[in-house]
């Protein structure tokens, strides 16, 4: 449009410079340009006011202050969010398993009960001790299981209770698995109630007497409880 508007009074200059020294058609003429003139520049002007005013540099920073404070007010309640979120998590893990729902980690049958008040005869080494867990001869399968999920926290060759397998559960609360003859499980793994943790076999070492069997044990805080408690004493 301007450029229209320039090469237009371009050509009027050019024809009134012809025609100044003539007659008075020459008024007539400048008369007839400036209405014309006078109408474009009001049609081109009225075309322009339809344009939006460019925002000034004051609105720019008004309006990115603006998405600044609601980024961070996001960032913020999404923090909050992960936080709260985080500590129910932990709160979970660290509440522990609910002990009433144990599973007996092998069916059979309990040979050697929990005994802390009394000392227990054990007769390969001929010595009378305390009893920290029970004893469970296998009924049809030598497979022993997770009784509660949890994370395997360790594992030891011990020379007098056979391969063991301790898992952490959370909320202080660990089972240990002993005389175990093979293992099925590593130092770190997480497995969820009734996954296999091993197989008991011959028994060696301080019960190698009571023939294959189970040792198994439950502590809170460090110190043991009977598992007897916890799932009943009865042949599966």
């Amino acid at each position: 449009m301007k450029n229209n508007f320039k090469n237009l009074m371009s050509k009027l200059k050019k024809t009134l410079s012809k025609l100044k020294n003539k007659d008075t058609s020459f008024f007539i003429l400048v008369l007839c340009v400036c209405i014309i003139s006078t109408s474009i520049i009001w049609t081109y002007s009225k075309k322009d006011n339809n344009v939006p005013e460019p925002i000034s540099l004051d609105e720019e920073e008004d309006t990115d202050d603006s998405l600044n404070a609601t980024s961070l007010m996001n960032d913020y309640i999404n923090k909050i969010k992960d936080e709260y979120d985080q500590s129910v998590k932990k709160e979970i893990e660290n509440s522990g398993p609910d002990l009433y729902s144990i599973a007996a980690p092998l069916a059979g049958t309990i040979i050697k009960e929990y005994s802390t008040d009394k000392l227990v005869y054990f007769q390969t080494i001929e010595e009378w001790r305390v009893h920290t867990g029970i004893d469970i001869s296998p009924k049809d399968s030598l497979k022993v299981y997770s009784a509660y999920k949890g994370k395997v926290e360790k594992i030891n060759c011990d020379t007098l209770m056979g391969v063991e397998v301790i898992v952490n559960h959370g909320g202080g609360i660990k089972t240990l698995y002993s005389c175990l003859s093979i293992c099925k499980v590593k130092e770190g793994d997480v497995v969820e109630q009734g996954d296999q943790i091993g197989t008991i076999g011959q028994c060696e070492g301080i019960e190698m007497s009571d023939g294959p069997h189970l040792h198994f044990e439950i502590s809170i805080d460090g110190k043991t409880v009977n598992p007897l408690d916890y799932f009943p004493n009865e042949e599966n």
